[in-house]
């Protein structure tokens, strides 16, 4: 099982609605492909700035395909891979897209020693948002989709 980790600047802050867009297509895609994962949208309430951080998961072609593709995405810009590798299998099996919309005031527990650190740098720290991801991993077997 091949995984990837990317954070990106959203290029415009999106609605709940326009997520859902996103959310679609996503999964629809990601059926196809065989690739499950997560998505972050993370966000600011004072400056309606926004982020995403997304894991993908699947064999490596598809999940290197995908990546490729959403680096041409115009909702995305400044797009830094975290990680990539090998995993030891599927992270979120039943999930072909997660979606977890997260106040960056969210993120200050998760980085410990994040307090005073601009978002825009804890988005890119993997080490941070790895334990993020995995807060949830950790919880997915809880509420798997009926």
């Amino acid at each position: 099982m091949f995984e990837l980790i990317y954070s990106s600047v959203a290029v415009t802050a999106l609605n709940g609605e326009e997520l859902e867009l996103l959310l679609g297509r996503s999964r629809h895609h990601n059926e196809v492909n065989g690739i499950t994962g997560l998505l972050l949208h993370l966000y600011t309430d004072s400056t309606r700035s926004a982020y995403f951080v997304q894991l993908l998961e699947g064999a490596r072609a598809a999940v290197e395909q995908t990546y490729e593709r959403i680096t041409n995405d115009e909702l995305h810009s400044d797009l830094q891979v975290l990680s990539r590798g090998e995993s030891s299998g599927r992270a979120f099996g039943d999930w072909t897209m997660r979606l977890e919309e997260i106040s960056v005031d969210r993120l200050q527990p998760v980085g410990g020693g994040d307090q005073g650190r601009p978002v825009a740098q804890i988005v890119r720290d993997p080490e941070t948002m790895g334990r993020l991801i995995r807060q949830y991993q950790d919880r997915a077997g809880l509420d798997r989709p009926a």
